[in-house]
Formats: structure tokens, C-alpha cells, sequence
């Protein structure tokens, strides 16, 4: 069923292509990296490169222009995402923009570190261990900065925006930005990366703030990113899927199926201005 549902999506991506040409700005998001998949991340980022021109996150996307680009995000502040960066990235000159977790960033006893995968990130029991999902600490962060990589914001503990109060919620947007700068000695944190990403888990409110403290908002809703300039489509890459449907993901075949999220998005957007 599932192949079924992926070759339709291809065909139907594919005669939209045929009939309507048009170019992609895409951004995409990576989370932790299993030390197994660290040479399969390498693989997806080539791929990334065969299709698109992947441009340094502080540029804006050329919407004038004839070639496909895309930027790469890292959100939550795993340590997996600082090795691959230094092993794969910077010696390919790519620049990507790691959304940092105020608290998950200052966590240093293995008591905090499990409760907050568990409580925070939801991650599930059976996949934790002592190897994996280990958070970045305050010199790593230093020297993504150094080598010219961007710091965005994602909140100061990960809840999910729209359950929590306004007060509460302005906080987690707000001072995380400021409580971020300060501890790293980034002037400006322009970007905001709304947590868990779906359009379930944000409301206008919620998109209100995040406007008026950040240039940028990104969500995890797929899409392509042609006409927008503050809020901004992202494309999860799951490097535990089959390369195939990676692939599939990276190419915007399963673009279609996040239409209504996309037009809730601009509900949500025009919105904001009056809530």
C-alpha cells in the first residue's frame, strides 16, 4: 500500500512537472543521526546537491531565478548533527542553520538528559541509549558559529506551542531567543523553528509571536518555498526510511498531500495580524 501510494504521488508529481515546470526552494530539516546512517546522510546530502543549489541560510532564496535551491536545518542540538557537519558539511563549504533547545543545551547529567527525550523530544524508551541522542554542548555550538553556520531558535524546553498558555508560550519564544544570544554571543537570532512542525501543533497566536520576534518562522509542513519571505515550508528527512522514499521526499512527489495543511497555513497567517 504504502509503495502503491508513493508511486501515484511520483506520477502525479511528475506529470505536474511535465505540464507545469516550475522550480523548488526547499528547506530541509535533519534530526538525530544514528552513527549507522552517518555515511547514508552523506548520500542524501549529494543528492540534495544533484538537485538543487544548496545556498548558505543567511541569503535569501532567488525567486527570479531558473535553478532549484534549497537550505539545510538541523533542529533540537544533537551531537550527531555536530559530527556530521564537521565530517561531511564543512569540507563541501555547506552552511545550515542548527535550531537550538535553550535547556536541552545546558543539560549535563544523564538523569536530565533521559528525562528530557522522554518528557520533551517524546522520543520513546526503546530507542534510547547511551550512544545515541546525545545533546551538543556550549563549545560545539562555538564552533558551528565559528565556521560560519547559523543559530536559530527552538524554544527554551520543546512543549508543544498550542497547549500551553499565551503567557507561557511567549516566554518559550521569546526568552529563548534572548537566553540563546546571550549564552553563545549571537547578536541576532533571526530564525524560529515552531516544535513537532505539523500544523496541528501551532495556531495563529502562536504564529503572531513568532513574527514578531523572528525574520523567519519554520514550520515542518512540506512544500516549496517560491513565495514565501517570513514563513517558511520545511522537508523532514528520516534517515531510517529506505533511500528510495528519501528520494521521493527530497524530489516534492509528496508535496500534494500536504496541500490542505499549506492552505491552513495561509489561513493561519492572515489571520495572526488580528488575534
Amino acid at each position: 500500500m504504502k509503495n502503491f501510494f508513493i508511486s501515484f504521488l511520483t506520477f502525479l508529481g511528475m506529470l505536474k512537472n511535465a505540464f507545469y515546470p516550475k522550480k523548488k526552494n526547499k528547506i530541509f530539516i535533519f534530526h538525530e543521526i544514528e552513527k549507522k546512517n552517518y555515511k547514508k546522510f552523506y548520500k542524501v546530502i549529494k543528492y540534495i546537491q544533484s538537485k538543487y543549489e544548496i545556498i548558505n541560510p543567511e541569503k535569501k532564496f532567488n525567486t527570479d531565478g531558473k535553478v532549484s535551491q534549497a537550505i539545510i536545518t538541523f533542529d533540537d542540538g544533537f551531537l550527531s548533527q555536530y559530527e556530521c557537519t564537521k565530517k561531511y558539511l564543512d569540507k563541501e563549504n555547506i552552511k545550515a542553520i542548527f535550531f537550538v533547545i535553550y535547556d536541552f543545551m545546558n543539560i549535563n547529567s544523564k538523569k536530565k538528559h533521559r528525562e528530557f527525550l522522554l518528557k520533551n523530544l517524546k522520543i520513546k524508551p526503546q530507542y534510547i541509549n547511551n550512544k545515541e541522542f546525545k545533546n551538543m554542548n556550549f563549545r560545539n555550538f562555538q564552533s558551528l558559529i565559528k565556521n560560519g553556520h547559523t543559530i536559530g531558535s527552538h524554544t527554551l524546553s520543546h512543549p508543544n506551542l498550542k497547549k500551553i498558555c499565551k503567557e507561557k508560550c511567549k516566554i518559550e519564544i521569546l526568552k529563548s531567543k534572548v537566553s540563546i544570544s546571550k549564552k553563545l554571543g549571537v547578536k541576532k537570532i533571526n530564525n524560529f523553528a515552531i516544535t513537532f512542525g505539523g500544523i496541528n501543533y501551532f495556531n495563529p497566536y502562536v504564529l503572531k509571536l513568532c513574527k514578531k520576534y523572528y525574520k523567519s518562522t519554520h514550520t515542518g509542513i512540506r512544500g516549496s518555498n517560491n513565495n514565501s519571505h517570513r514563513v517558511f515550508f520545511r522537508e523532514n528527512c528520516d534517515l531510517n526510511k529506505d533511500f528510495k522514499e528519501i528520494k521521493f521526499l527530497i524530489d516534492g512527489y509528496a508535496d500534494l498531500y500536504y496541500v490542505f495543511d499549506r492552505i491552513k497555513l495561509k489561513f493561519y497567517n492572515f489571520i495572526s495580524h488580528k488575534c
